[in-house]
């Protein structure tokens, strides 16, 4: 859907035109961000989850009717279709995007509730490393077939164009970093915080508001500005965002100064990135490649956020569990409690009730039910920062790959013109 969105978008538009409608496709990402959470927080607060996919359902009826019936009839492109490419490309995403997806709940290397092994391995790792493979061999298979045919679904523009990896680095960002911080802080706020679906969803509008606004404000309003400028200050206000929340935990909730200004921040991030990622890929390509470049931007956004939720989710759920087996086994809790939680594989991310609950059901004094669940509150603040420090160093290592982001914006400032003071008549 968002590829033809993409190709749509370069076929009927240029110049600064075209950076509008692209930081709209951003806007309605933020949008979305405001809309979804709070309405199906609404709809679940008071009828539950049936009713919430029932009324996505419909939605997604009306936007299939609204897009038939109002976007433009575009000559299709006389192109070979590219059935081996598009075969492999899809089986490689797959086997990535499960593998990273899968490494919390089948585990890294050791298997936890794994379908199968694979060498006495967990077979996330294995499945994602498979998912590089066939995409690499994809890239060797695609380059014939453009040399042989003269197109492909993955053109060799997109691989040799500096430019053009540059804006897919900004394009994969935007939604590591979304997903990420969604993980996390939804995560914090429903388990830890205890808020409601609603509550929730408003939380996050923190977060998209400052995304919608900047998605579109800068196209529309400062579109003269370095897009390399724009990419490299909204990275400083993604990691500070990310300092500020990690910084705003508390043992059952956040501060929420702290937290709500980082939301904010980590929105206005993805609002620049979201102005001028698609449009840095598709000004560096020929007209034909340009319009079929929302398909790479969408795989690599699919890749990108898989990866980014994986490390953070494996630091997230790994550090939890190693920092409270360590705190427990050098603490004075019971025999009981400290063979419970070294023979335990995985302690996850929970709330203080079902920590409660499984203490309980071992046989845990309320004594020692208050100590471990005191340990745990303070190993869940840890792990969760960490998660957060990871991804401000999965934020940063990607500033290098921004250096090939053109400096030069996308339309030349027009100067204001100064109202002449006409000079008074001589008698």
């Amino acid at each position: 859907m968002i590829p033809s969105v993409l190709g749509i978008i370069v076929s009927l538009y240029e110049g600064k035109e075209r950076a509008v409608a692209f930081g709209g496709v951003g806007a309605a990402t933020g949008f979305a961000a405001v809309i979804m959470p709070i309405g199906a927080g609404l709809i679940m607060d008071l009828s539950g989850y049936q009713a919430a996919f029932s009324t996505m359902s419909v939605w997604f009826i009306a936007v299939f009717i609204a897009a038939w019936k109002i976007i433009p009839d575009i000559k299709p492109a006389q192109m070979r279709v590219d059935y081996v490419g598009t075969a492999l490309a899809s089986l490689g995403l797959l086997a990535f995007i499960i593998g990273c997806s899968k490494i919390s709940v089948w585990g890294l290397v050791e298997p936890m509730e794994a379908p199968m092994t694979v060498f006495g391995m967990s077979p996330a790792l294995p499945l994602a490393v498979l998912g590089v493979v066939i995409m690499a061999a994809t890239m060797i298979v695609e380059k014939g077939i453009e040399a042989k045919h003269g197109a492909a679904l993955i053109p060799q523009s997109f691989i040799r164009t500096r430019q053009v990896r540059n804006g897919l680095y900004v394009t994969g960002l935007i939604f590591a970093v979304f997903g990420a911080a969604f993980f996390v802080t939804l995560s914090w706020i429903m388990v830890v915080a205890g808020k409601g679906g609603i509550e929730t969803g408003l939380s996050m509008a923190v977060m998209a508001v400052p995304m919608i606004v900047l998605s579109l404000g800068i196209p529309k309003k400062a579109s003269h500005l370095s897009p390399r400028m724009v990419v490299l200050v909204s990275t400083g206000m993604v990691i500070a965002g990310t300092v500020l929340m990690l910084n705003s935990l508390q043992p059952d909730g956040f501060e929420a100064v702290q937290m709500y200004l980082g939301l904010a921040l980590l929105g206005a991030g993805q609002g620049g990135y979201a102005s001028q990622s698609a449009m840095i890929v598709a000004s560096a390509l020929h007209p034909r490649d340009a319009a079929q470049s929302g398909g790479i931007q969408c795989s690599t956004r699919n890749v990108w956020q898989a990866a980014g939720v994986a490390i953070i989710g494996a630091v997230l759920l790994f550090s939890s569990t190693a920092i409270f087996k360590s705190q427990i086994e050098n603490s004075n809790v019971s025999t009981v409690v400290k063979e419970y939680v070294a023979q335990t594989p995985v302690h996850g991310f929970m709330a203080n009730n079902a920590m409660t609950e499984k203490l309980q059901k071992i046989g845990a004094s309320a004594k020692d039910v208050e100590k471990a669940l005191t340990i745990y509150k303070a190993t869940r603040i840890e792990s969760a920062q960490w998660a957060f420090w990871s991804l401000v160093l999965f934020v940063a290592l990607h500033i290098p790959g921004f250096m090939g982001i053109p400096t030069q914006g996308w339309t030349t400032k027009t100067p204001t013109k100064k109202t002449e003071t006409p000079e008074p008549s001589k008698a």
